[in-house]
């Protein structure tokens, strides 16, 4: 036998299961930029400090007097 009722909770379960797919496609997008966007600031930082060491390294040098 037909029911509005069963249409309705029919029409109601596909919403919240694709509206709950759509919610973890999102929250997989959101965690892959956030891991790129921390293994591009760990890859500044590592070129940054390797700047760094080498303009210590230059300024170590002791100077030369002819």
């Amino acid at each position: 036998m037909w029911t509005p009722w069963t249409v309705v909770a029919g029409t109601v379960a596909d919403w919240s299961r694709r509206t709950q797919e759509v919610a973890v496609e999102n929250a997989r997008a959101a965690a892959v930029e956030c891991s790129r966007a921390l293994v591009e600031r760990i890859e500044v930082e590592l070129y940054v400090a390797e700047l760094n060491e080498q303009r210590v390294q230059q300024r170590e040098r002791p100077s030369v007097i002819a």
